[in-house]
């Protein structure tokens, strides 16, 4: 995945690292982009309603659900191949 991605404080359990993993090296750049940017958009939602990550909602779901679903509808990137 790109380095700026680590500074977004994403989610880094193993199963959300291999979920953005296989987002980003099986979607076009837009798709897993926006994903990521899906993401970010419902931590600062939770934040501005004083939502607790673990407490009042589960980070690791929110990070994987939040990928695109239909991963087989895309070709996969050219540098993955």
């Amino acid at each position: 995945m790109p380095d700026i991605y680590a500074q977004l404080r994403l989610p880094g359990t193993e199963l959300a690292v291999r979920a953005y993993r296989l987002s980003h090296q099986s979607t076009p750049e837009f798709v897993f982009n926006h994903s990521v940017r899906s993401y970010l958009f419902a931590e600062a939602l939770a934040g501005t309603r004083n939502l607790r990550p673990g407490t009042d909602y589960d980070q690791e779901l929110l990070a994987t659900t939040s990928r695109p679903t239909l991963l087989n509808s895309y070709p996969a990137r050219a540098e993955s191949r």
